[in-house]
Parts: structure tokens; sequence; C-alpha cells
């Protein structure tokens, strides 16, 4: 009953954090507007609009926008209301598998190096600093080229343009924690190395991840977009942003709409992607968050009954934790 009441108690002072970083924090109020604006859109004006992605209208070519095609059609006579809602699909798809492909790679190469360290870890950081030498974008570019222009070759280029970036954090917050106090005594006492990360080691590092994910989403959405702008994405007939925009270059004078409305979706994406990755960072990481994001004060270490004290293990709250705030 008392171990209950104390969990309750944590989930209490969690939720009343949250609620106080949403106060405080106009970039996670923006971040998630945005997101959620252009999210109901997309699933609005798919459940909505009476016409497919791909319906061809006869005598509809270059329409402007209208009570009938709030965004006008393209130059096949297609409602590109629904195209660009679809479109928002494979957006998520391709920044969400891209991502998720990127911090699967390096959380398990970042942990191995920063845990084992000696030969691995300099295997490991120099194989990365090579890759950090080169430049992120032609390197997709070429991956693309290579296999073919698709979404799914689209997405592995993505994947693979961000695994040294977290590696580089996860490596880094790996040594951080490895040699706290805490970490050291679950050593001593026999855990073995998988249950010493996983219960000590990951929960530790996974803020950063949270935040560094986010933001990096944005990234790889506005990456897509261009590869898919240049013809290296997704391929006619599917809805892309990028690909909607490259399909309404040429017709900037006299059907403007084509690559605006699809502009604006990617725009707003981003933005709100980057704004919610810093109010994340300022709800996850108070040791980071800058003076002008939250009143004064706010960015004090946690104090006992803090919220954020109430996230930390059972080990933390007894020994001391030396965390690792370093990306590099």
């Amino acid at each position: 009953m008392k171990l209950a009441r104390q969990g309750r108690l944590g989930q209490a002072e969690i939720l009343a954090g949250w609620r106080q970083a949403w106060r405080q924090s106009r970039s996670l109020r923006w971040g998630l507007s945005l997101l959620a604006l252009v999210l109901s859109f997309c699933l609005a004006a798919a459940l909505l609009t009476p016409y497919a992605p791909d319906q061809l209208l006869p005598g509809s070519r270059l329409l402007p926008p209208s009570g009938e095609h709030p965004f006008g059609t393209d130059t096949l006579g297609r409602d590109l209301l629904s195209r660009v809602a679809f479109g928002g699909g494979l957006a998520l798809q391709m920044a969400a598998l891209g991502i998720g492909l990127s911090l699967a790679a390096g959380l398990a190469l970042g942990s191995l190096a920063g845990y084992y360290g000696g030969w691995v870890d300099q295997l490991l950081s120099r194989l990365m600093d090579g890759w950090l030498a080169l430049p992120a974008a032609l390197v997709a570019v070429v991956i693309v080229a290579r296999l073919g222009a698709s979404l799914d070759h689209l997405i592995l280029a993505l994947g693979l343009m961000g695994v040294p970036t977290f590696y580089r954090m996860v490596r880094s917050n790996t040594l951080s924690v490895r040699c706290s106090a805490y970490v050291e005594a679950a050593v001593t006492l026999g855990a073995r190395d998988s249950r010493v990360m996983w219960r000590h080691v990951f929960p530790n590092i996974l803020s950063p991840l949270v935040v560094l994910a986010t933001t990096h989403a944005g990234i790889a959405l506005l990456t897509g977009s261009s590869l898919s702008f240049i013809g290296l994405g997704a391929q006619p007939p599917l809805p892309e942003w990028g690909s909607l925009m490259a399909a309404g270059r040429n017709y900037l004078d006299t059907g403007w709409w084509l690559s605006f409305f699809p502009g604006l979706a990617v725009t707003l994406t981003v933005i709100g992607l980057n704004l919610l990755g810093d109010g994340l960072r300022d709800a996850l990481d108070p040791g980071l968050c800058r003076e002008e994001a939250l009143p004064q004060g706010a960015c004090s270490e946690p104090q006992a009954g803090d919220w954020r004290a109430s996230t930390r293990t059972e080990a933390e709250r007894s020994l001391p934790l030396v965390r690792g705030e370093g990306t590099g």
C-alpha cells in the first residue's frame, strides 16, 4: 500500500510538472499547437474531401483556389487539397522511420562505445569521425542515386545520415553515467552489463535523446522534401510535399498555389518540430534551458519534492548522479 501510494504521488508530481512546463514554455505550446494544426488538417481533409488524391477531374486543370477546391487543382486536374493532406502521412512516415533508424543504430553503437570503452570506443569513434567529415546531404544523394529513387531508399538515406549525431549524443551521456556512483555500485554487486545498461544507463540518457530526435525530425523532413524536389525521393503519383512543390515550379506565374500550399505545410511542420524540441529540452533537461525560454529561476536544479526529481530512479536518489550534458 505504501509503495502504491508513493507511485501515485510520483505520477501526480510528474503530471503537475508537465502542466507547469506547458504554462512556462512558449516553445512547447507553439510547437504542439502547430503540429496539432497540421495533423488535424491532414486527418480532416483526408476524411472530408470528396476527391481521391489521384482522381482526375475532366475540365478542372489548373483551377485556382475556390469553394469547391480550396487549394485549387494541379496540371492534371487533381484536387490539391486531398493531395497535400495525403502527403502529410508520407511526410510523417518519412521523418518517423528515418529518425527511428538513426536512433536505433546510434543507441546501439553509442552505448557500446560509451559503456565498454577501450578499442571498441576508439574504432567506432574514428569511424563516426570519418562519417561526419562527409557532407550529410551529399551522402544521402549518393545513397539514393545508387539504390534508385524511391521513398524507401530515401528513408534509408535519412536514417544513415543521422547515425553519427545520435551516436555522439549516446556515447557522451553513457560515458558520464557509466562513471556515476550508482552504476559502479551496481557493477560491484555483480549486476550483469545488460541489466546495468537497461536499468541505470538508458533511463538517464533518454531525456536528451527525446529532445535530439524531435529536433532532428525537422531536419529529416526538410532534407527528405529537398531530395524529393530534385527527383530523388517519392516518385509520382505519390503526393510527397517536395515532389508537389517540384511539379509547380514551372507554373509560379499562372499556378502559384501548386507550390505554395505544399511549401506552407513543410514550413509549418518543421517550425513546429523545432519549437517542440526546444520545449521538450526545457522540460526534460532543465540544466540546458535558456533564460529567454523560461522565467528566471526556472532553470535551477531539481529540489526535493520537485517533479523532475521524482522521475529519477531509487539509485539516483540515494547516490550522486554525474549527468552528461554534452553532445560531442
